[in-house]
C-alpha cells in the first residue's frame, strides 16, 4: 500500500513541479503521518510550497491548501491541521523538526511556519502533510552567523512578472545557476489586464480580497515560479501592482473615495501575506503591514529591504485640474524637504542602522532606480514623479547619510523600469561631476512589457544623456545573477530570447563589476 501511494505522489510532483527536476530530485517518502482530514477530497498542494525570510537559525515555510483553485471557500470553513517537517536529508529520512499547525479559512487556508533552532549556514529540506497527502519536498537554507567570515555568496534578483505578458522561462534558468537566495523587488502580480496577453488571467481588475486571491492562485500555478520557490529561500518586497498602478500612501490613481481605496489596500495586503513566505509581523494590523526589514549574510552582505509605497506622501506636480503629471520637469513640491518616500518611521529605522553591521557590502533593496533619469531627449529635462525623483529630499538624506558615515560599499538594487540599468548616484544626484556615493544595479522584468524587439530603442538612445549611467538596455526580459566576495561584486544580466516561449533559451547579455572600495560599475 505504501509503494502505491508513493508512486501516485511522484506522479503529482512531476505534474506540479516538472521544471524543478533540473534543479533538484524528488524522492519517495514514508507513509504520511497526518490522518485524512474531513472535507479534503483532492490534492491540497496545487499552489506549491515555499520558504523565505531566512536567518542564521531558521526560516519561514509556506503553503496554501486549495480544492477549487479559484474559490477560497471550496474547503471547509474550519481549521485544517497540517503537519510540517524539516530534515537535513534530501529524502526526508531524518526529520529533525516537525509540528502541526492549522490552516485557517480566514487566511485562505494558508500556512506560515516560523522555524527556529537550526544550525547556521546549512541546507535543509521540508515538506507538508495534510489529509493523507504529502507536498513535494522543498529545499531551503539558513544564513551564516552575523560574525561569520563568508568568502562568497550567490543570489539572484528579479521583478515585474506580468503573467499575461509572457512566460517565466527566466526562473527555469535561474534555478540552473543554483542561487542561495532569490530576492523579488516588486510587481509579483499585476492587478489589471493592460492588453491582450499570451496567457489568460481570471480577473480583469482586482478590487476585492477574492479578486487578489484568484490572481495569486493563477500566478502560483506556474510551474517555473513554483520551482523557484521550492528550490531556495526568498526575500520579497512589493511595488505598486500588488495593489494598483502607481499607488502610494493614501493616493490612488483610480479611486477617489479614501475608504474604498483603504479597503482595496487591505485586501491586497492580506492576499500578499497569504501567498508569500512572510513572518507574522507582515500581516496587516493596526493600520499598516510591515515588509521592511534587515537581513545579513555573515560579514559579507547586508540587505536593507524597503517599502517604497505604503508610507510615501502623495505624488507631486499636478496640473490646473489637480491631476498628477507623472513625467515633468521638477516642480517645487518635488523638492520640498517635508516630503518622504519612506515615511518618518521607516526612514529613521533605515538611517539608524544602514551601514553599521560591519558587512563588506551594504545593500539597499528597493523598487525603482534611485538615481535621476532624464526622459527628455535633447535640451531640457523630464523626470518621473512616481519614482525617487518625486521625493528628492528623501534621496538626499540617504545620500548624505552614506557620505557622512562612510558606509562601506553601498549598493542599491531594484527593478520597476523593465530594463537593465547600472550607474552611480552622486553626492548631488543632478550633478554628474560631483563625487559618486552609491552604486546602483537595476534588473529588467521577468515578463512585463513583452520583449525582445526594437520598441524601446528611443529610450535606449536617451541613455547617453545621463552621464552618471554606465549601462542601459530595455529590449529584453530576464533577471540579474550576483556573485559577491570581499573584493568584488559581479553581476550577470541573463536574458530570455523569447518571453512568449516557456522553453525559451536564456543567455548572458553582459556582466557588471563593482570593486571593493570604489563607487562605480564596470561594464563587460
Amino acid at each position: 500500500m505504501t509503494d502505491k501511494r508513493n508512486r501516485l505522489l511522484t506522479r503529482r510532483q512531476l505534474l506540479h513541479y516538472a521544471s524543478v527536476l533540473a534543479a533538484q530530485s524528488f524522492f519517495n517518502v514514508p507513509q504520511a503521518i497526518a490522518k485524512s482530514t474531513k472535507g479534503m477530497t483532492d490534492y491540497p498542494f496545487k499552489l506549491g510550497i515555499a520558504s523565505g525570510d531566512p536567518s542564521s537559525e531558521g526560516f519561514v515555510l509556506w503553503t496554501r491548501l486549495v480544492a477549487d483553485i479559484y474559490d477560497a471557500e471550496s474547503l471547509p470553513a474550519s481549521n485544517i491541521p497540517v503537519v510540517w517537517q524539516v530534515s537535513d536529508s534530501e529524502n526526508m529520512k531524518t526529520v529533525i523538526q516537525s509540528g502541526t499547525v492549522h490552516a485557517k479559512p480566514d487566511n485562505a487556508h494558508s500556512v506560515h511556519v516560523e522555524v527556529y533552532g537550526l544550525k547556521p549556514d546549512r541546507e535543509y529540506f521540508y515538506r507538508f502533510i495534510c489529509g493523507g497527502e504529502d507536498s513535494p519536498i522543498g529545499r531551503t537554507r539558513t544564513l551564516p552567523l552575523l560574525e561569520a567570515n563568508i568568502t562568497q555568496f550567490k543570489f539572484a534578483f528579479a521583478s515585474c512578472q506580468d503573467i499575461s505578458n509572457g512566460y517565466f522561462a527566466a526562473y527555469r534558468d535561474m534555478l540552473k545557476q543554483d542561487p542561495k537566495l532569490i530576492i523579488h523587488t516588486g510587481d509579483y502580480i499585476y492587478e489589471s489586464i493592460y492588453k491582450d496577453g499570451v496567457r489568460r488571467i481570471p480577473v480583469a481588475n482586482a478590487l476585492t480580497l477574492s479578486d487578489y486571491r484568484n490572481l495569486y492562485s493563477r500566478y502560483r500555478l506556474d510551474s517555473h515560479l513554483q520551482a523557484a520557490h521550492a528550490a531556495c529561500p526568498w526575500l520579497s518586497i512589493w511595488d505598486d501592482h500588488e495593489v494598483e498602478n502607481d499607488w502610494g500612501g493614501q493616493y490612488s490613481e483610480s479611486i477617489r473615495d479614501q475608504e474604498l481605496f483603504l479597503q482595496r489596500k487591505i485586501a491586497a495586503f492580506k492576499a500578499y501575506y497569504e501567498h508569500m513566505p512572510l513572518r507574522l509581523y507582515s500581516r496587516y494590523t493596526r493600520g499598516s503591514a510591515r515588509i521592511y526589514q534587515r537581513t545579513q549574510v555573515g560579514n559579507l552582505l547586508e540587505f536593507n529591504l524597503l517599502d517604497c509605497r505604503q508610507f510615501r506622501d502623495p505624488p507631486p506636480c499636478r496640473d490646473d485640474k489637480g491631476q498628477v503629471i507623472n513625467y515633468t520637469p521638477l516642480c517645487d513640491e518635488a523638492k520640498s524637504t517635508s516630503r518622504s518616500m519612506l515615511g518618518e518611521e521607516q526612514e529613521a529605522w533605515l538611517l539608524r542602522g544602514y551601514g553599521t553591521s560591519g558587512a563588506s557590502w551594504n545593500t539597499l533593496v528597493q523598487t525603482a532606480p534611485i538615481g535621476p533619469f532624464d526622459f527628455k531627449k535633447g535640451e531640457g529635462t523630464i523626470y518621473k514623479m512616481d519614482g525617487w525623483d518625486g521625493y528628492v529630499s528623501t534621496r538626499q538624506r540617504i545620500i548624505d547619510h552614506i557620505d557622512k558615515n562612510k558606509v562601506r560599499n553601498p549598493v542599491a538594487i531594484g527593478g520597476e523600469i523593465h530594463a537593465f540599468y547600472a550607474g552611480v548616484i552622486n553626492k548631488d544626484p543632478f550633478d554628474g561631476d560631483s563625487p559618486a556615493v552609491l552604486s546602483e544595479l537595476i534588473s529588467t522584468s521577468i515578463s512585463s512589457g513583452g520583449g525582445g524587439d526594437q520598441r524601446y530603442q528611443q529610450t535606449n538612445e536617451q541613455f547617453s544623456e545621463n552621464t552618471f549611467a554606465r549601462f542601459f538596455e530595455n529590449r529584453f526580459r530576464g533577471y540579474m545573477l550576483c556573485e559577491v566576495n570581499h573584493k568584488e561584486w559581479n553581476s550577470t544580466m541573463r536574458v530570455v530570447d523569447n518571453v512568449n516561449d516557456p522553453a525559451s533559451p536564456v543567455n548572458t547579455l553582459n556582466t557588471l563589476t563593482i570593486k571593493d572600495g570604489i563607487v562605480d560599475v564596470n561594464v563587460g
